[in-house]
């Protein structure tokens, strides 16, 4: 069985896993905005080491959050918001995925 795509309406909250890298979080910025305009009623929840620095002023984001410095609790927060968002059937977005497919 293949999922289809998601209609925009259902869509109420989004979870952005965002990159590791500054200069990957930068170029994520637009991708961003583009989900934002994209999905205006929708809560916006995004995740990476760079995020509150980066997106402090961005409008638009619902949570900042924090991965943990350790790669296993980086793990673990990942495994734990993945099942959460499957749970609340919250769309997962890799932006690191995405970008690194253009580098």
């Amino acid at each position: 069985m293949r999922a289809g795509p998601i209609p925009r309406r259902a869509i109420h909250r989004a979870l952005v896993r965002l990159p590791n890298w500054l200069g990957d979080t930068v170029m994520a910025v637009p991708t961003l905005r583009a989900l934002r305009a994209a999905l205006p009623a929708a809560e916006l929840w995004c995740v990476g080491p760079w995020v509150s620095d980066i997106l402090e002023s961005e409008p638009g984001i619902a949570r900042r959050l924090a991965p943990p410095r350790r790669v296993a609790g980086r793990l673990a927060q990942a495994r734990r918001l993945s099942q959460a968002a499957q749970r609340r059937n919250v769309p997962w977005y890799s932006l690191a995925q995405t970008i690194s497919r253009f580098h």
